[in-house]
């Protein structure tokens, strides 16, 4: 049988593309949304092996409601294509047990093998990505004490580094010197036991700091 997909982007012109991918493959698009109201309506009617989708549908952030989703059915494949390179993104729908991210710029037979594999529930997490965030995670103090004593400063610095911020840009906005965000970032690393910014910021998303 061919894998059933559920297509959810408020763009026209990459579902069309999407359509013009699958064509003649193993892989059908058996439903597709410009709308959260649309993909939630695809979901709860019908049954789909993968939901291929960005983070946003229009204005709309989907990523609640895939989340939910998730808990209420574990099994759901989830992959997104989607270009963001933004660490709270990348923290989110990794916390929420999506099966990975592909670029919107890769080339159509990635993008088939991608969704082949997600499909039948393989991660597409790398290697790296999963040292990175799960393994460091789950050996991190922080990951398993909530209850971590960071300043209101910090919390502030912690925002802007999930929020995508470079410490030159951080320090701008809080009106800080450079030297002092570099400090107050080595603190909240130590802190919460954290190895990049990607881990801080997964530990801010879980936290809801932000």
């Amino acid at each position: 049988m061919p894998i059933q997909i559920l297509l959810i982007d408020s763009q026209e012109v990459t579902r069309l593309g999407i359509r013009a991918t699958v064509a003649e493959t193993d892989i059908v698009v058996a439903a597709d949304a410009a709308s959260l109201s649309e993909a939630q309506s695809h979901a709860a009617n019908n049954a789909f092996d993968l939901i291929l989708t960005d983070i946003r549908v229009g204005n709309v952030d989907v990523l609640p409601w895939l989340a939910k989703l998730k808990l209420e059915q574990s099994r759901q494949n989830i992959l997104f294509l989607t270009n963001t390179e933004n660490a709270t993104h990348i923290a989110r729908i990794y916390s929420i047990g999506a099966n990975g991210i592909i670029s919107k710029s890769t080339s159509p037979e990635q993008l088939l093998n991608a969704m082949r594999s997600a499909a039948s529930g393989e991660s597409l997490w790398t290697k790296e990505e999963l040292k990175r965030m799960s393994c460091g995670l789950g050996t991190a103090k922080a990951f398993v004490e909530t209850d971590v004593p960071i300043t209101a400063r910090e919390a502030e610095v912690l925002k802007k580094i999930a929020a995508g911020c470079s410490n030159r840009e951080i320090a701008q906005s809080l009106g800080i010197s450079f030297e002092t965000v570099k400090e107050h970032i080595q603190h909240l690393f130590r802190k919460l036991g954290a190895g990049d910014r990607t881990q801080a910021a997964i530990w801010a998303v879980r936290q809801n700091i932000v």
